[in-house]
């Protein structure tokens, strides 16, 4: 597996320079980014400044973060939508990224198969998009919702759909949050786990977890290395992406906190299955 590191684990209100910089001296092979730092910072530089930053660490574009296919919007916000999302994977695209993470609307009053019928019928619509440009969508489940908040109703979105350019962005903390057992990992066909954000959280009741509750890992009680093992089971070879929230982190010496990352990592990366 290879190394990566999602930038908000440094800070969002670090320059992307800065948080790309970071992350290379650290000895990150990939970095996840954020599409509004990227549109943030072309307000300001070109395009071509930000390739030469990020070949100048020789670092890969894991995935970027995010595009959304809204549910319940009129068609005239969705289209406004799918507007913003073609110009963002038109982004990802000239950036070679090897994964756009997608992001679904909850169910805001609506039934569960009230959801996923409009999720077929609207996520397929960014899917053809991704497709139109070779780019891969990569699901994630969020525990905190009430539609898809597991990988189970994940699973079921992407097999219904069926398409090769869709699969799931895999994320420990959602997994356990979500009292994911680590054997239901072998359900992911080796094709459609896209990527997998890694982190840990202290031991605390599950309804209580929060974003801004994850720590490196080794450091709390997320099985990590059953789960790392259940990935490697299947043929994941992938990036293995830091996403931290953690505001003491935030605090710190950018460089500090991900060189800390890597090297709580590497014990995953490392790791036989078991």
């Amino acid at each position: 597996m290879k190394s990566c590191l999602n930038l908000i684990t440094l800070g969002p209100e670090l320059g992307l320079d800065v948080q790309i910089k970071a992350a290379g001296e650290a000895g990150f092979q990939g970095v996840e980014l954020w599409f509004d730092k990227i549109e943030e910072y072309l307000k300001k530089r070109q395009f071509s400044d930000l390739i030469e930053l990020i070949e100048s660490y020789d670092l890969a574009v894991a995935s970027i973060i995010a595009v959304h296919s809204p549910l319940w919007s009129s068609q005239d916000e969705f289209d406004k939508q799918m507007k913003i999302n073609e110009k963002r994977l038109d982004l990802a695209e000239k950036l070679d990224a090897e994964c756009v993470v997608a992001i679904l609307s909850d169910l805001d009053g609506h039934s569960v198969r009230e959801a996923e019928e409009a999720t077929y019928k609207r996520l397929r619509e960014v899917v053809k998009l991704a497709e139109e440009r070779n780019l891969k969508l990569g699901l994630e489940f969020i525990a905190f919702r009430r539609f898809v908040n597991n990988l189970e109703s994940a699973l079921k979105i992407v097999e219904t759909i069926d398409n090769v350019h869709l699969g799931i962005t895999f994320d420990t903390f959602h997994f356990f949050k979500s009292k994911g057992n680590p054997k239901e990992i072998g359900r992911i066909p080796k094709d459609k786990l896209f990527l997998v954000h890694i982190n840990d959280v202290p031991e605390k009741p599950l309804d209580e977890l929060q974003d801004s509750d994850r720590v490196y890992m080794g450091r709390g009680v997320i099985p990590l290395k059953r789960i790392i093992g259940e990935i490697r089971k299947i043929g994941y070879q992938g990036f293995l992406s830091v996403e931290l929230f953690n505001r003491e982190y935030w605090k710190q010496a950018p460089l500090k906190v991900a060189k800390t990352c890597l090297e709580t990592l590497n014990q995953y990366m490392a790791s036989e299955v078991s």
